[in-house]
């Protein structure tokens, strides 16, 4: 589906910009339309009435706004960690992880009497197994790669002066051993130079392609570290999500004036 998404020169980003536009008309229609079947009544106020109370229920419209940007926040940081090539398998159990930690603790707090703490920690003690399998799926299979030498660390162009090196040694040592007192012919010789200097030749190409992969390496490892570190925020903003809309509903906190119906 990726491949597909990213044809014409299209990347992540444009994904998650398509993903987001979407869901914002999504939201407002889903608003303007199921917001507003049935009969209205105080109890069950529709979505313009809501709106128009907005002098009175801002509280909770700010703590639903603030749960949905927290939403957006944690699925642009999944967006960044991979373009920081950190996999998808390690970005999305953290995250997990992180939400079901966060949002599973702040919500038994805030209505310890509509849940069953048993059922509660149960389920989610299962949830995080299943992180933990897949998590240990995605390094054996890292370490499958690296025992079959799937991904060879340098790259295609030390492999190549890896074998000219070795191709030059081997003319070298083969032309000593077939004129070993060094009385070669002249053409021989001329034969036996070229191959020295080919060994030569790919020695320095692979040193020097070498030291150029050591230090892409470093990068790529730095810019992993950062990766997990931007997917670790976004799992803390997917944990706050839930008990921001939390509050917006229940109003746990007593914001709202005496009177006024929360939001539905």
């Amino acid at each position: 589906m990726m491949d597909v998404c990213t044809l014409y020169k299209r990347n992540s980003t444009h994904i998650y910009l398509d993903y987001a536009t979407g869901d914002v008309l999504l939201a407002i229609l889903l608003a303007l339309t199921l917001g507003s079947l049935g009969p209205a009544s105080p109890e069950n106020p529709s979505f313009f009435v809501q709106v128009a109370d907005i002098d009175r229920n801002w509280p909770s419209v700010l703590s639903a706004l603030a749960g949905g940007a927290l939403l957006m926040f944690g699925n642009l940081t999944l967006q960044i960690a991979l373009t920081m090539g950190t996999s998808l398998g390690v970005i999305l159990p953290i995250q997990g992880a992180l939400c079901v930690i966060i949002s599973t603790t702040i919500n038994y707090a805030l209505n310890p009497d509509a849940n069953d703490p048993t059922l509660l920690f149960t389920g989610m003690f299962f949830f995080l197994l299943a992180i933990l399998a897949s998590s240990c799926a995605e390094v054996g299979y890292k370490g499958f790669l690296a025992n079959y030498e799937l991904e060879h660390p340098k790259g295609i162009a030390v492999r190549r002066a890896e074998r000219k090196t070795k191709a030059g040694a081997e003319a070298s040592k083969a032309q000593d051993e077939r004129f070993p007192d060094g009385g070669e012919p002249q053409a021989s010789a001329e034969a036996s130079e070229e191959g020295r200097a080919e060994s030569s030749n790919g020695e320095v190409e692979g040193e020097l392609v070498d030291e150029a992969a050591t230090i892409r390496a470093k990068q790529q490892s730095s810019a992993v570290v950062r990766g997990l570190v931007v997917a670790s925020c976004g799992g803390v903003a997917f944990g706050f999500f839930s008990p921001l809309f939390n509050i917006g509903v229940n109003d746990q906190f007593r914001w709202l004036p005496e009177g006024t119906v929360h939001l539905t």
